[in-house]
C-alpha cells in the first residue's frame, strides 16, 4: 500500500509539472529560432503544394503584379481569387524564366 502512495504521488507531481516545463522548453525554442530573414509558407489550394515565402518569390510576384497592371498590395492581404491566379502564373513562371527574363531586359 505504501507503494502505491508513493507511485501515486510521483504521477501526480508529473502531470502537475509537465504543463510548465512544456511552457518553458517552447519559450528557449522560439527565442533560439530567430532568423534574420522572414520566410513563410503559402498553401496553393489548385496545386495542392506549399511554397516558401522569400526573396526570390517577392521578386516573382512584384513582376507579376507589374505584368497584370495592377497596384502592389502585399500578398497576405489580397483576395483568395487572387492568390489562386498568382499561383496558376507563378507554376507556369518558374525562376528560371522570371530572372532569365529580368537579365536580358537589362542588356
Amino acid at each position: 500500500m505504501k507503494g502505491f502512495k508513493t507511485l501515486s504521488t510521483l504521477l501526480l507531481g508529473g502531470v502537475l509539472i509537465a504543463p510548465a516545463a512544456l511552457t518553458a522548453f517552447q519559450q528557449t525554442e522560439e527565442k533560439s529560432t530567430t532568423t534574420t530573414t522572414e520566410t513563410k509558407r503559402y498553401y496553393d489550394p489548385v496545386n495542392k503544394d506549399y511554397h516558401m515565402w522569400d526573396a526570390n518569390e517577392d521578386r516573382a510576384y512584384h513582376i507579376y503584379v507589374e505584368e497584370r497592371h495592377r497596384n502592389y498590395e502585399d500578398y497576405p492581404k489580397t483576395t483568395v481569387t487572387e492568390q489562386r491566379e498568382y499561383w496558376t502564373w507563378r507554376h507556369h513562371h518558374p525562376n528560371k524564366v522570371i530572372f532569365k527574363t529580368e537579365t536580358e531586359e537589362r542588356r
